[in-house]
């Protein structure tokens, strides 16, 4: 019993900490990008791309401490494994983007590991909701549903009421283009009906609550990636990347509050539990 309750003590230090650094560093991050538009290396992919290798090389010491074991090992090695796309779309986009000059509206090697991950983080959600799904409330799943669908719906008919812009552009390039707040509206709803769930938990409600922050974030990016690449009426990347970057960090902290409470380490607990029966 003392163990379990200085970690729900530590649990709430430790959130307080957590927020504030993630407020901290988003914050700078935002404020460098518009103090400094045309720093290739802040206001462009480069810095989406190291926000999204811290996330990917914590999700893989996750994955490895935690093992296959269980749920919760299978899931987060999908999670590993779709924050290893993330990245390498990033690192390919970067190239793309910045060496080759590769225009938005164009399609890219990128698009693959970044359509893949789809796959990978909608197995972390879908399998996370189903187990706990049973106590999601329906008029809960209503609202959200119909909310994130009239957003979705409200950028489809932006996209659209454009045509001259995007019949300049192939189908191809436009399916893909809008798979992306597509694909992030699908994994949103879920992540948000978890999260009102799990308000009430004192170890599941913080990485939940930054995981659906994260993706709220990057569906946000990616609803302003779709506009500039379709459209290409406004540079929004100063808002963009800053997104990009504040969901990144929202994944990094989920990651470090999961490290500290939620892997499931064998030895340390077989070690408490001789300790507290001797």
């Amino acid at each position: 019993m003392k163990v379990q309750k200085r970690s729900v003590a530590d649990s709430g230090k430790m959130r307080q900490v957590i927020m504030t650094a993630l407020a901290l560093a988003i914050a700078a991050i935002a404020v460098l990008i518009n103090l400094f538009p045309d720093e290739v290396m802040l206001n462009s992919s480069v810095s989406v791309t190291a926000t999204a290798g811290i996330a990917m090389v914590i999700s893989i010491v996750i994955a490895f401490k935690q093992k296959m074991d269980g749920l919760y090992g299978k899931i987060n090695a999908a999670l590993a494994i779709g924050l290893v796309c993330w990245f390498a779309g990033e690192v390919i986009w970067t190239y793309d983007n910045i060496i080759i000059g590769r225009e938005p509206a164009e399609l890219s090697l990128a698009d693959a590991p970044w359509l893949a991950l789809y796959g990978f983080f909608g197995y972390y959600i879908f399998k996370s909701y189903r187990f706990f799904g049973n106590t999601v409330n329906k008029y809960h799943a209503i609202m959200v549903i119909g909310g994130v669908a009239a957003l979705m719906a409200n950028t489809l008919f932006t996209v659209y009421s454009t045509l001259e812009s995007v019949q300049t552009l192939s189908p191809l390039t436009v399916a893909v283009r809008l798979a992306y707040p597509v694909g992030d509206a699908i994994l949103i709803v879920p992540s948000l009906l978890l999260l009102i769930t799990l308000r009430h938990g004192l170890l599941t409600y913080t990485p939940w609550l930054l995981i659906s922050v994260a993706l709220i974030l990057i569906a946000a990016g990616d609803v302003l990636f779709s506009n500039i690449s379709l459209l290409a009426e406004f540079d929004l990347s100063t808002i963009a990347f800053p997104l990009y970057n504040a969901g990144n960090l929202c994944f990094v902290g989920a990651l470090v509050w999961y490290n500290m409470f939620g892997v499931y380490d064998r030895s340390r607990a077989l070690k408490s539990y001789q300790e507290r029966n001797r």
